[in-house]
């Protein structure tokens, strides 16, 4: 009989219940003790805790190596078959202030623990994510404490609901998450109302359904005359307004207005934001400890989907961000000569502040479980091509919003914006804002789902407004104007629209 033969080295996976994985590429013949003393290394929180690591339900024992475990055999069922990678070994990871006792040898045997509390869901299929996510809120629900892990107290509670309400989820755990609302605004744009066939049937969490009737209600909202002729119309498109409102709702509706130039409020606010986003965040990465947002954050969010974004990533995008703010609040106040006539309807105004504090946001929120540990990252390849579009894009726009402003130097009216890539687009900026986002997706390799929804919503938005535009200067000027100005035509938005 030929003897086993095993993997040089195993990726390991070292699972917690409130953090990220460890990942470490361990030689088959290392000891377990030799493992806790690398998992103790990762982290100062760890160093004094003492460790248990459980592989199939088995506690491991220190003086044995990954061999004695089988971890790491190589299965070969013919002599021609092709020799496949490791699968990757995943150790669930224990930590508590208590240190037994050194047990005997006679003692020291591998024992069995029978999974206890939400870990018996891992029988019925679900997720470790799943488990931590449905743990989390439950906890919380009930004020019980499980920092490092659950307590006996918190166990011996999740058995008890277990055994008697153990056929639903509890309370609250069906709320989802902020990641699951911006999911639901994907689903209600796209699958509109055939989503609401399924609202009763406990498909979609608390946040689906929030997002799925925000996204509806926007969809009505476009196909709505009384709305269209009230609300979605501002600046100088809603001065020349065809439609108007027919209705006393609509009428009154359409009277809550603000200045068009309060936009500049859109960026002000986005970047006080953003300071005290660098402000807590430098907090957390070099003090270990939230401030009063994150602190806020982890009390009324898990951190369930916030392990998907590297912390070189988010540095640099909420740099990004910043610096488009801080530009665009200069330009707001001393570049731009806004119309001193030209109004938008208050949702506008309320929905402007809400995207751009969303984003400030969206640039670091899926990552936030990577702060407070060291960047191990090497510099992509494609940071550096999201940050040379990053400045391209915004030098035009900058370029853009100067033109734009010098046409009002003289007069109050309007004319047709000559210059860089007004030659070729009607609304250039708009197109390099499309940019700005589209190079802040790129940094983050697209992983990032609410800056992709934050893509996805410009593109809408503005590609809708730019048409507009598009129809308003052959109005304003005469189509024979226009065409003359510019006889080979202009795209609308971006090249090939």
């Amino acid at each position: 009989m030929e003897p086993d033969e095993y993997y040089e080295s195993v990726e390991l996976h070292i699972r917690w219940s409130d953090r990220q994985d460890l990942v470490f590429n361990v030689p088959v013949g290392e000891t377990i003790y030799a493992i806790k003393q690398k998992i103790r290394q990762s982290s100062s929180r760890i160093k004094n805790k003492y460790i248990r690591l459980i592989h199939n339900g088995r506690v491991l024992e220190d003086a044995k190596t990954l061999k004695d475990y089988n971890i790491g055999k190589i299965n070969i069922t013919s002599s021609k078959a092709k020799l496949e990678q490791a699968a990757p070994v995943y150790f669930h990871c224990s930590l508590s202030d208590y240190t037994p006792e050194t047990p005997s040898l006679k003692n020291n045997q591998p024992q069995m623990i029978p999974p206890t509390g939400f870990d018996r869901l891992r029988e019925s299929g679900f997720t470790e994510e799943d488990i931590r996510n449905i743990r989390t809120q439950f906890h919380r629900l009930h004020g019980t404490p499980f920092e490092e892990g659950p307590t006996e107290e918190a166990r011996n509670l999740e058995e008890q609901w277990m055994d008697n309400t153990g056929e639903t989820l509890p309370d609250g755990t069906i709320q989802g998450t902020y990641k699951e609302m911006m999911w639901g605004l994907m689903l209600g744009f796209f699958l509109g109302i055939i989503c609401l066939f399924w609202f009763r049937e406990s498909v979609f969490s608390r946040r689906h359904q929030m997002g799925i009737v925000a996204a509806i209600l926007s969809i009505c909202a476009k196909n709505l005359h009384e709305l269209q002729a009230s609300v979605l119309s501002y600046g100088k498109l809603n001065l020349h307004n065809q439609k108007k409102p027919t209705t006393f709702w609509a009428t009154q509706l359409s009277n809550l207005i603000v200045p068009k130039h309060y936009f500049s409020h859109f960026y002000v606010v986005g970047l006080l934001l953003a300071l005290i986003c660098i402000i807590e965040l430098s907090w957390l990465q070099y003090y270990k400890q939230p401030l009063l947002l994150i602190s806020l954050l982890q009390h009324y969010d898990s951190l369930d989907g916030t392990h998907s974004l590297d912390l070189q990533s988010c540095i640099i995008g909420l740099t990004l961000m910043t610096l488009h703010l801080v530009r665009r609040v200069y330009e707001s106040f001393w570049i731009e000569r806004p119309s001193k006539t030209s109004t938008m309807h208050i949702s506008h105004y309320l929905a402007g502040i809400g995207f751009y504090g969303a984003m400030v946001f969206g640039t670091w929120l899926e990552g936030l479980s990577s702060f407070g540990k060291p960047i191990i990252e090497p510099f992509h390849s494609a940071t550096i091509s999201a940050i040379v579009l990053f400045s391209y894009a915004s030098y035009h726009q900058y370029q853009c919003h100067v033109i734009l402003a010098s046409l009002r130097k003289d007069s109050d009216g309007y004319t047709i914006p000559r210059g860089d890539w007004f030659e070729w687009i009607v609304t250039p900026h708009y197109f390099a804002d499309i940019l700005i986002y589209l190079s802040l997706c790129m940094l983050y390799r697209f992983q990032n789902i609410i800056l992709n929804c934050g893509l996805i919503w410009t593109i809408t938005n503005l590609s809708v407004i730019a048409n507009e535009t598009s129809a308003w200067y052959r109005i304003h000027f005469s189509a024979e104007k226009y065409d003359k100005a510019f006889p080979k035509g202009r795209w609308r938005i971006m090249p090939g629209y």
